[in-house]
């Protein structure tokens, strides 16, 4: 929901929005990297992309605090063993 709502900002907007997105997703890259010493930036970036996926998909999942804490899980799961 939030691509199509970003397509219909203004030029200004949107480009202020995917900065703030870049800015966020950096700051969970260098944290990745800092608890998992050796990690590639790249794969930290690959990593927190696909985490926000697990997280991102809860309305998609249905809204029921079981789906809500699978998906969480999953996603706290495979940062946490995420290796070089």
């Amino acid at each position: 929901m939030q691509d199509r709502d970003l397509d219909n900002l203004p030029e200004e907007a949107h480009r202020r929005v995917r900065r703030l997105q870049r800015t966020y997703v950096e700051l969970w890259v260098d944290t990745l990297v800092r608890v998992h010493p050796g990690l590639a930036p790249e794969s930290a970036r690959i990593a927190a992309h696909g985490a926000f996926g697990l997280l991102n998909s809860t309305p998609h999942a249905g809204r029921s605090p079981e789906a809500s804490a699978l998906l969480r899980g999953m996603a706290l799961t495979a940062l946490q063993n995420l290796t070089r």
